[in-house]
């Protein structure tokens, strides 16, 4: 209620419609009905939203990008879908319906990689790439049945590249919904009398690990995309054998499907590469095809040029995308250094590559490089943002069960030059590693400094230095949490409310290069207000309630309530939730 009546001091429709979702989603564990109506006036708000933002980005010519006008929709469309799929359905086909009726001449299809890649039998449209977008956000969440919901409609495409990395992800997590789907688009490719080499190679990809795509152009040159471009690299999963029998059976059929009388359908560079590519498997797994794909590509290798076949027979030999021999993680980026005469030209090269290696946690090579760096302020940079990385690293770093790991990880922290808000990282994980060894005694002395070196935070880092140190209080059940929480607020209140920068934060208010503004919110940018409340509230409602209603702005502290209320209603459906009978 108390959200509610502050709804319509909440400016601008986006806000008012996300505000509205979060309200949904907190509601939905207690109150389904409710939640559901709160979703679908979420819906409306966010759908005025657009309208104004389509209206406003129109040039007088009628110009825009249609698919940038749904900024308010699709934040919206994976909270939804994690709690209702049908709904989200719904809501999927109103933006359909909405693209359709504001669609400008030429703008069927989107120019991505998506597109690039062969949207199959549905058209490389706007909807088409919202759902991907949509199913791609609900993974990266974890929801991976929520995904498989939103992406199983689209198996109708056929055997579509993007899809059939995305599904290879899926399969780590939930593979019985993945081979379904699987299957699904294996039958749409057998009856789609378009679908040809290519969409054998991209199924292809389902089975192979690592999950790698090879597309084919009209020359026969071909290309590599890994499945970490999909969803995620998948744990390993074996195809069951049905599935196996079901791909070898379609792409055979594609593979041997005779040419249309125009001609038109069949190109011999592509398919004499994908022949080529796939006849090895063919030959373990489905020997009874292998002598008709024999004889289809003796037939093909009379209709391409000599050495145009011989750069095609090279192609299908390769297998992976990197060398089978280990290499200098660096060695592309330092390879020309000694030709380089201008030292500003050496030290920005040094400098790229000592951010990649403590990207990769190479930390000694991270170091050797940037100390040849000469430029001193470049030196400086590099070596704090490699110890940055090695604090947001602590826990992994230290990892041997003895007490003496957390003093050397509290040692390491207070000897590096560190400003106070990474020093208050590093001691505070320093606490969660002596948490983590059942020493509250020494977590809680360790957590003190930590929140007395955020306490020295300047600009532009005292409000995440504040948030940090609220978020470890309150996982470590500090007596000084609240105390922390008041701080944080504080701070919030008096940055007005800007206390989740993102990059340009920080490099607007002379945090040093943009390199350095990144890392700096990679690691800081995790910490919210929302999530203090969220961690407090099941501890104390009623003084997490006080605490939030004490935030000045009226959307952060809105958003706080709704943290709150969220984290009781779900501890409290966890606790009475019927067991499980044994």
């Amino acid at each position: 209620m108390e959200v509610a009546l502050a709804y319509g001091d909440v400016e601008g429709h986006a806000e008012r419609s996300l505000l509205l979702a979060e309200c949904a989603d907190a509601l939905w564990p207690a109150d389904q009905i409710t939640a559901r109506e709160l979703f679908r006036g979420a819906w409306r708000v966010a759908t005025e939203a657009d309208e104004a933002e389509h209206e406003s980005e129109q040039g007088e010519d009628g110009s825009g990008h249609l698919f940038h006008d749904l900024s308010a929709r699709r934040q919206m469309l994976a909270t939804v879908a994690k709690r209702d799929p049908r709904l989200a359905e719904e809501f999927l086909d109103g933006l359909r319906a909405w693209m359709e009726k504001h669609a400008r001449p030429g703008e069927g299809a989107e120019k991505s990689e998506a597109a690039r890649r062969g949207p199959g039998r549905c058209g490389a449209t706007a909807a088409r790439v919202q759902r991907m977008d949509l199913a791609h956000a609900l993974f990266a969440d974890g929801a991976h049945e929520a995904a498989a919901d939103v992406i199983a409609p689209l198996a109708r495409c056929g055997a579509d590249g993007d899809l059939v990395l995305f599904l290879y992800g899926l399969a780590g997590h939930v593979p019985e919904r993945s081979n379904a789907i699987f299957l699904a688009l294996l039958e749409a490719a057998r009856t789609d009398p378009s679908a040809d080499a290519d969409a054998a190679l991209a199924a292809a990809a389902y089975l192979a690990p690592p999950g790698l795509l090879t597309t084919v152009d009209a020359n026969g040159s071909s290309s590599l995309v890994e499945a970490a471009r999909g969803p995620a690299k998948a744990p390993a999963r074996p195809v069951p054998p049905g599935v196996r029998e079901a791909f070898y059976e379609t792409a055979a059929a594609l593979l041997l499907r005779r040419p249309q009388p125009s001609g038109a359908g069949r190109n011999p560079a592509a398919l004499y590469f994908a022949v080529g590519r796939l006849l090895p498997f063919f030959e373990s797994e489905a020997p009874r095809h292998a002598p008709a794909l024999h004889a289809l590509r003796a037939s093909l290798a009379s209709e391409i040029e000599p050495g145009r076949r011989a750069l095609i027979e090279r192609q299908t030999a390769v297998r992976r995308l990197t060398s089978e021999n280990p290499t200098d993680p660096l060695r592309s980026l330092l390879d020309g250094l000694e030709h380089l005469a201008d030292p500003a030209a050496r030290d920005a090269l040094l400098l790229r590559a000592s951010h990649a290696a403590a990207r990769r946690r190479i930390w000694a090579r991270a170091k050797e490089t940037a100390l040849r760096i000469g430029d001193e302020a470049k030196r400086r940079s590099a070596l704090l943002l490699i110890a940055a990385r090695q604090v947001a690293n602590l826990r992994e770093a230290f990892t041997d069960p003895s007490e003496q790991d957390v003093e050397r990880a509290a040692g390491f922290v207070r000897a590096t030059d560190l400003p106070p808000v990474l020093r208050a990282l590093g001691l505070a994980r320093a606490a969660t590693l002596a948490a983590a060894r059942r020493d509250r005694r020494r977590s809680l002395e360790l957590l003190d400094e930590a929140l007395a070196r955020a306490t020295e935070a300047d600009e532009p880092f005292r409000v995440a230095a504040a948030l940090l140190a609220a978020d470890h209080a309150a996982r470590l059940d500090s007596p000084r949490v609240w105390e922390a929480v008041a701080a944080a607020v504080a701070a919030v209140n008096s940055d007005e409310g800007d206390y989740a920068p993102g990059p340009e934060f920080y490099l607007e208010r002379g945090a040093g290069s943009r390199e350095e503004s990144e890392t700096l919110h990679e690691i800081l940018g995790g910490y919210s207000l929302e999530a203090v409340f969220g961690l407090v509230a099941p501890h104390n409602f009623a003084r997490a309630l006080a605490e939030a209603r004490a935030v000045s702005d009226v959307l952060t502290r809105s958003r706080s309530l709704v943290a709150a209320a969220r984290a009781v209603i779900e501890r409290k459906e966890a606790t009475t939730a019927p067991r499980a009978a044994p």
